[in-house]
This record gives C-alpha cells, sequence and structure tokens, in this order.
C-alpha cells in the first residue's frame, strides 16, 4: 500500500466523520445567513430608493419642471414684447427719417443760388490742383538729377483745405441766413484757404516739372 493511498483512506475517515459533517452544515447555513441578509439589504435599498423617488425627487422634480414652464412662457412674453417694441422703433426711426428728409430737401431747395456756385468752383479749383504740382530739378556732376524745390506740400494742404471747405458750404445749406450773410461766409471760407507756395526768384527761369 502506497503513502498517497494511506492519506486518502483517512481523508475519507475524517471528511465522513460526523464531526467534519457538522462542520460542514454550520458553513453552509452561515453561508446560507449571509446571503439571506444581503438580498434583504438589497430589497431595502430598492425600497429605499423608490420611496426617495416618490416622496421627494418626484415632487422636487415636478415643481423644477413646473417653473421651467413658468419661465419659458415668460421668456416667450418677453420675446414678444421686445419684438413689438423693435417693430414701433423702427417705424418711428422710418417716420423720423422721412420728416429729416422732407425738410432737408425744403432747405436744399431754398438755399442761395451762391451756396451751389461756390461749391462748384471749389470742386472746380479741387480737380485742377494736380496741373498746380511744380517743383524744380538740378543736374549734378554725379550725373543725377536732384529736387531742389517743389510745391507738392502746400499744393496737398490747399487740396485738403478745399474739401473741408465744401463740407463747410454744404453745411450752410442747412442754416437759416440772407445772401448777405451766406456770402460773408463763403467769402470767409475761401480766404481761410492756404496759399499755393509759388516758384523762388532764383527757379523762375527753370523749366516747370510737374507731378512727375
Amino acid at each position: 500500500m502506497t503513502l498517497s493511498t494511506i492519506v486518502d483512506r483517512i481523508s475519507e475517515r475524517i471528511l465522513g466523520s460526523p464531526l467534519a459533517k457538522k462542520v460542514e452544515a454550520d458553513l453552509a447555513a452561515e453561508t446560507l445567513a449571509r446571503r439571506q441578509a444581503w438580498v434583504d439589504e438589497l430589497a431595502a435599498l430598492d425600497l429605499a430608493e423608490l420611496m426617495a423617488i416618490r416622496n421627494e425627487y418626484d415632487p422636487a422634480s415636478a415643481h423644477a419642471l413646473g417653473e421651467v414652464r413658468r419661465c419659458e412662457a415668460a421668456l416667450d412674453a418677453a420675446r414678444l414684447e421686445l419684438q413689438t417694441i423693435e417693430r414701433r422703433r423702427n417705424m418711428a426711426s422710418l417716420e423720423v427719417s422721412q420728416l429729416r428728409d422732407r425738410l432737408q430737401r425744403a432747405l436744399l431747395d431754398t438755399a442761395s443760388p451762391r451756396l451751389a456756385a461756390c461749391m462748384r468752383d471749389l470742386r472746380a479749383e479741387y480737380d485742377a490742383m494736380a496741373g498746380a504740382l511744380d517743383r524744380v530739378l538740378v543736374k549734378m556732376v554725379d550725373g543725377k538729377h536732384h529736387e531742389m524745390w517743389s510745391n507738392h506740400p502746400s499744393v496737398h494742404r490747399r487740396a485738403s483745405a478745399i474739401l473741408v471747405a465744401i463740407d463747410a458750404v454744404k453745411a450752410l445749406a442747412f442754416e437759416p441766413g440772407d445772401d448777405v450773410a451766406i456770402e460773408a461766409r463763403v467769402s470767409a471760407l475761401r480766404e481761410q484757404l492756404p496759399a499755393i507756395e509759388p516758384r523762388p526768384a532764383k527757379y523762375v527761369m527753370a523749366e516747370p516739372v510737374g507731378a512727375a
């Protein structure tokens, strides 16, 4: 008889003994009791969750949903009111714009003809500014032409001043005033225009050079 056979027979005797069977039964009972406790705890947890949903979360959700719907309704009403206000404002702006156009047209139609003539003269002078450009180039020992004098800055200053004067004359059409007052204002505007710098005397005999 081998050692393993002897061990197997001893194990069979021990496991089959009343003590071993009692220990096995006790372990099974303890396991069953623990499982029953877990089942009961799980059932209690499910019941507690259900009661919380019914007694706490559902009423709170219903209240919050009611608030959301109330706020949405208020928002819709506010949007509708805003659209109504925007339409009224646009209509009022349109009416004001139409009235402004009529008043401005009436002022323009009754403005002194001197203003229109002055604006034509100023625009014609502005268009002629390019022809007033002048400079003096002198050929140096290096064989290159060097600019010795130019009236370009003064021409540009006068051109800019003419544009400002044109806007000022336009504005006079929307002011009350008789021909005498208008003539005085127009004359003052013209007198304020900066002059174009003349060519210095020492360069008078030089060949004119324009914008080139």
